[in-house]
């Protein structure tokens, strides 16, 4: 997926279609607004662009439009997918839950990602792809408990967040729910910029692993 920006616009096809569903009834193809999103009045040439594939978990066409006037492409992206992430939304909560319900790092991955199937990852890549989607789930649910205290206040983990929610599918519902605020939320439930990454502070020196030097003799 091209990333979003000034000339590419993510925004969010509200179909409440599962992935099947919505493969099954190709609604891809009724994925367009009546007018543009940047424009109130017509004119601005805002027409059908064809589509583009989402290729995780499996081929998915996501539509798209152009307005000849903005110069911009917009894609509209289905409730089930993540943004800026590839897979679905379903796959970083179960991430989340995996972490909460297993004993490690190490055997939540496994659990998602395990090791004995055809097309299995290394294990250190199956910590890495759980860890990335645990660390944008928190950022995620810190930002939406922001937004609706009333709602979430004391939420902390997704399993919390699927009982507060009554649902197994709580990032989906969360985008439907934080619909106005899609714009600015963070990938993968929003379309907004992607958390930064934290540095150390100058002068700070990292501790390299391994055993402590040796004293000096007193």
């Amino acid at each position: 997926m091209q990333p979003s920006g000034p000339r590419w616009v993510q925004l969010r096809f509200g179909d409440e279609l599962t992935r099947e569903q919505y493969l099954k009834k190709q609604a891809w193809r009724r994925a367009l607004p009546e007018r543009c999103p940047r424009h109130a009045t017509s004119g601005c040439g805002f027409a059908r662009h064809g589509t583009y594939l989402r290729k995780v978990p499996e081929p998915v066409p996501i539509a798209r439009a152009y307005c000849r006037r903005g110069h911009v492409t917009f894609s509209f992206l289905p409730d089930f997918f993540a943004s800026r992430l590839p897979g679905t939304l379903d796959e970083v909560e179960e991430a989340a839950v995996a972490l909460e319900t297993a004993p490690s790092l190490a055997e939540a991955a496994e659990r998602l990602r395990p090791g004995d199937v055809e097309d299995a990852v290394t294990s250190t890549s199956a910590e890495r792809w759980t860890s990335r989607r645990v660390a944008l789930f928190a950022t995620v649910l810190l930002a939406v408990v922001g937004l609706f205290p009333d709602r979430l206040t004391g939420v902390t983990t997704a399993t919390e967040l699927r009982a507060r929610l009554a649902t197994r599918h709580a990032l989906v519902a969360l985008r439907g729910i934080a619909a106005r605020f899609l714009a600015v939320l963070p990938p993968p439930l929003g379309f907004g910029p992607r958390p930064r990454k934290r540095t150390r502070r100058d002068g700070g020196v990292q501790q390299v692993p391994g055993p402590d030097p040796p004293r000096p003799s007193e």
